[in-house]
């Protein structure tokens, strides 16, 4: 995973209902950034680490990410102007996490990791590789839920009989 394709990804998941309530009204689909900040960052934090940052654009508060002193903001667009990241300051994540900025994060999340398995699902099906070796069928059917569900693995099962994922949080 990189940068860009999880821009791609996360523009699939955002919508309406996610966007932060003060500014919902704002939100479109020709501007699906708007508002989506601060969930935006959490998630980038997740996949990549580094820091969130906050600085004041056009008078309210703007989230991004610095990873290996590079600034990650994927939401910059929502602004129609360059922005001055120069005054920015790092943001406790925990401090970050209100109990509405934490539901839309976790809906948010929700929604990447299943389209992240489906983008899996969509190159095994693709692969012509090993199409005489396995049967392919969709990763859903079977799903062991192991002793903690919060982590996802996807690997080539050890019968010929396709590829498995282990458990999916939704």
């Amino acid at each position: 995973m990189n940068i860009e394709n999880m821009q791609k990804v996360l523009l699939e998941c955002y919508s309406k209902n996610l966007c932060y309530p003060k500014v919902q009204e704002g939100w479109s689909e020709f501007n699906k950034c708007f508002g989506m900040c601060a969930i935006t960052s959490l998630v980038i934090n997740d996949y990549f680490g580094g820091d969130i940052c906050k600085i004041h654009v056009d008078g309210i508060c703007h989230y991004f990410n610095l990873v290996e002193d590079k600034i990650i903001d994927l939401t910059s667009s929502q602004f129609n102007h360059e922005i001055d990241y120069k005054d920015y300051q790092i943001v406790d994540r925990q401090k970050l996490l209100t109990d509405d900025t934490k539901n839309r994060y976790n809906i948010l999340k929700t929604r990447l990791i299943k389209r992240l398995l489906e983008l899996v699902d969509e190159k095994v099906y693709c692969c012509k590789s090993c199409d005489k070796l396995v049967d392919k069928f969709p990763n859903n059917a079977t799903v062991f839920l192991g002793k903690d569900q919060t982590i996802v693995l996807v690997g080539e099962a050890p019968a010929n009989n396709g590829w498995r994922k282990s458990h999916s949080v939704i």
